[in-house]
């Protein structure tokens, strides 16, 4: 856990991006189980796995076959190795312990194939290597920096996602808030164009209906009646009622029966003299032996306009 002492570290050692192991590792081509050598005056062996380390460490002579036997062991159960050491390295030591590690390894691994390797060959053939990819092994303060780092990068990136959110709304509301004014600025100018005719067709409608009448036969009382009166020629409907009021024109009357109040209704909205009212009729009652009494109601379009006016 902890590879690197943090009192002999330089100045923001916890934001390096690597740390590697000061270590000499053999070549994959070797393809042993176990290797065992020395170096820095002791004992050093490690575990490999289809040509890569899973286990390194120093030992003692005293327990090399029992400690590499339980740590095999354990590896195997955890599943980081699939078999105990079957083909054993020996390297990079004197002739005598050479043999001395041997004796004590066959005690553990008696049907292993243990290979002896001189010290003199092992200078001249098995130079040390580099990895192409090398170890990065962090200790826990370095951890907890990238942890923070990262971290504190990815609420920058969600404040810079929601900032550009933020600008992108604030661009398009801006747009939209330009596109109305625009749009704003050309109905003014366009009422403002309006505005001088506009004027001018008010006050000829006022003249208009100020004058209509005076000028507009449609508008006097008794033509009016000569035009109301007209489907009467039969004799079949009697008016028992005529008002014309500012534009209100209301008659009431009597027929034989109710198909001749609905013939005169019908005859009343086709008169062309009548075609400007808005006809409203009630449904015809008896009002006695062979006779039904109608109400009918004809309003011109102007007429508020005319009750304004005389108001």
């Amino acid at each position: 856990d902890e590879p690197f002492p943090a009192d002999a570290m330089p100045p923001e050692w916890k934001r390096s991006t690597r740390f590697e192991l000061p270590a000499r590792l053999l070549p994959d081509s070797l393809n042993k189980d176990l290797i065992l050598w020395e170096e820095w005056g002791g004992l050093q062996m490690a575990l490999y796995r289809d040509g890569a380390p899973v286990w390194f460490c120093n030992v003692r002579l005293q327990e090399l076959s029992g400690l590499i036997h339980r740590l095999g062991l354990r590896l195997l159960v955890e599943g980081v190795v699939d078999h105990l050491p079957k083909t054993i390295l020996i390297q990079g030591m004197p002739d005598d312990l050479a043999e001395k590690c041997r004796a004590e390894l066959t005690r553990s691994f008696a049907q292993a194939e243990i290979t002896l390797l001189p010290h003199s060959e092992e200078n001249t053939t098995l130079p040390p290597i580099h990895r192409e990819t090398p170890f990065d092994l962090p200790p826990s303060e370095a951890r907890e920096e990238r942890r923070l780092l990262r971290q504190r990068q990815k609420i920058l990136s969600f404040a810079t996602i929601a900032a550009l959110v933020y600008l992108l709304v604030l661009l398009w509301g801006a747009g939209y808030l330009f596109i109305r004014q625009t749009a704003l600025k050309r109905l003014q100018a366009e009422v403002a164009q309006m505005q001088a005719p506009s004027l001018n067709a008010q006050a000829q409608s006022e003249r208009w209906h100020t004058f209509r009448p005076v000028i507009d036969p449609t508008t006097y009382a008794l033509d009016l009646l000569s035009a109301v009166a007209a489907p009467t020629d039969g004799g079949q409907v009697r008016l028992t009622l005529y008002s014309l009021e500012q534009g209100n024109l209301h008659i009431t009357g009597e027929a034989t029966d109710v198909t001749q109040a609905y013939n005169f209704i019908e005859q009343l909205k086709k008169n062309p003299f009548l075609q400007e009212y808005t006809w409203n009729a009630s449904q015809p009652q008896l009002a006695g032996k062979n006779s039904v009494r109608f109400d009918i109601e004809g309003t011109r379009p102007d007429t508020t306009h005319e009750a304004a006016g005389s108001q």
